[in-house]
């Protein structure tokens, strides 16, 4: 279910609920454990990296393409541009990414001390 908010920044920020719950992947022994908080770790961390990347890339893309064009070999162009589009993009996304990883920190850090009885 969708939760709709006003983020950091002002910004509308979409959440949709986390499939991670206590039942998910905290259950079992120790071994099936820590490798299904490594797998949802490592999960988090691409679902987290992936819309600053994916600026950053489609920023390069266009301005490589603007530069072939126009015959413009300027380095720093493309970086400058590639830096605004990431900080751009991390103000109107920094809430909700900060959200995925307080859960996932959250969840790790409560259950825990059970992993290690």
């Amino acid at each position: 279910m969708p939760v709709f908010g006003y983020g950091f920044g002002a910004a509308l920020v979409i959440s949709w609920d986390w499939p991670l719950t206590a039942g998910n992947w905290i259950e079992g022994n120790m071994e099936s454990v820590f490798i299904n908080a490594s797998r949802e770790a490592l999960l988090v961390t691409v679902l987290v990296s992936a819309p600053a990347v994916l600026a950053a890339l489609v920023v390069g893309l266009l301005l490589a393409v603007v530069q072939a064009l126009t015959q413009i070999q300027e380095q720093t162009l493309g970086m400058a541009a590639k830096m605004a589009a990431v900080f751009g993009v991390l103000y109107l996304m920094g809430y909700w990414m900060a959200g995925h990883l307080s859960q996932l920190a959250f969840v790790i850090f409560s259950e825990f001390p059970n992993w290690i009885h």
